[in-house]
């Protein structure tokens, strides 16, 4: 029988990791790689990790198409929730998940995140122009 994840971290692990990410083709790429380390670090295993990880590709690369840099990640641990969040300066715009149809390349980005996170939404930042997209997943199975 596979291991429960744990509710909190490990004692001797951080809570909280932040990165600014470079506003280049690499930066997906880049915050799954610091989000597995992290959640691996937390002893959250697949199959909840590579839901996370999709969760933040998809911001991010939403956050690169869409926005300005900055770009920065956090991933916050609490109460058996894993949080992140995704900062950039891009007009706040409404985030409604679309529909494309079969033959778009790209739009399904924000259905993904609906399908996959217990909670999601955006918020204003109040010190700057931009925006702060955020996402809950319980780390419980």
């Amino acid at each position: 029988m596979p291991s429960q994840p744990p509710l909190s971290p490990p004692a001797s692990a951080m809570t909280e990791a932040c990165w600014d990410l470079p506003h280049s083709a690499e930066a997906a790429g880049l915050a799954r790689q610091l989000t597995r380390q992290t959640l691996a670090m937390w002893e959250i295993a697949p199959p909840l990790s590579d839901n996370i990880q999709l969760i933040v590709s998809e911001l991010v690369t939403n956050a690169l198409v869409h926005a300005h840099p900055p770009i920065c990640l956090s991933l916050h641990w609490t109460e058996g929730y894993v949080r992140g969040e995704v900062f950039d300066t891009g007009p706040l715009c409404p985030l409604i998940p679309r529909r494309p149809d079969d033959t778009e390349l790209s739009g399904r980005g924000l259905a993904t995140i609906d399908a996959l996170a217990d909670k999601w939404g955006v918020d204003p930042s109040p010190l700057a122009d931009g925006k702060t997209v955020w996402f809950l997943y319980s780390a419980r199975p």
